[in-house]
């Protein structure tokens, strides 16, 4: 996805719940925000993000997640290197939420299986999971 693109809405397959996220991050969804987390998190997880000491409105990040989000973020972690999540589990845990409700509204097993790209066998396991 390059800058110009809009991240993914909460009716993607795989956009992540932040309540999922490990509790380390879960300070810098308060300070910035839940949805420029996810943001940061769906375009850099993995890696490690310097954190600039001045908020540029030209700066990537700044066009990434909105002049707002990126001051907040500056204010409080401008000038540290952070190590963003890839989010592996939270999307999991995401995926299988939305798989367990739209089976209890109704969809069928191969329309979840279709929608999400597994196999019915594993839509069943997840339905059948607590």
């Amino acid at each position: 996805m390059n800058h110009h693109e809009t991240a993914p809405t909460s009716t993607s397959v795989h956009t992540l719940d932040p309540r999922y996220l490990p509790a380390v991050f879960q300070p810098f969804i308060r300070k910035v925000g839940p949805a420029p987390t996810i943001t940061l998190i769906e375009h850099y997880g993995g890696t490690r993000v310097l954190i600039p000491y001045h908020a540029d409105p030209s700066h990537s990040l700044a066009q990434l997640l909105g002049f707002e989000a990126f001051e907040r973020l500056v204010q409080e972690f401008g000038g540290d290197t952070i190590d963003v999540p890839l989010g592996t589990i939270a999307k999991r845990a995401t995926r299988n939420a939305r798989i367990k409700a739209g089976r209890a509204a109704g969809e069928t097993t191969a329309s979840l299986a279709r929608r999400f790209h597994l196999t019915e066998r594993a839509i069943r396991l997840i339905v059948n999971t607590k």
